[in-house]
């Protein structure tokens, strides 16, 4: 399970790369912080690949959140996350998709 500080990271990556209005605020109650992310991955689109840091699509994964694959189309491997310069592992299997670094 990520921590607060990881999802909190996640949801200021998600309001800067999506323009959100009302933003996520970071201190919302964690249960309502999850269903945040959550909502605001619906939104997400194919042109939004490549945008987010790794911590991010590493949340939506773990929260599930649906659309996440608009982030993870790609076949899996090994990728670079451009903004914090980390390498991350995809790997898809019968269990979902697991990113690690």
């Amino acid at each position: 399970m990520k921590t607060r500080t990881q999802l909190i990271a996640a949801a200021q990556d998600i309001n800067k790369v999506m323009s959100l209005d009302p933003a996520i605020e970071p201190t919302f109650p964690l249960a309502e912080l999850k269903s945040k992310i959550v909502e605001a991955a619906e939104l997400l689109e194919s042109s939004d690949k490549g945008k987010f840091k790794a911590n991010t699509v590493e949340v939506l994964v773990e929260l599930k959140a649906p659309a996440v694959k608009f982030l993870l189309d790609a076949p899996a491997g090994v990728r670079r996350d451009k903004a914090s310069r980390r390498h991350i592992t995809i790997i898809e299997g019968e269990h979902g998709v697991v990113v690690r670094d």
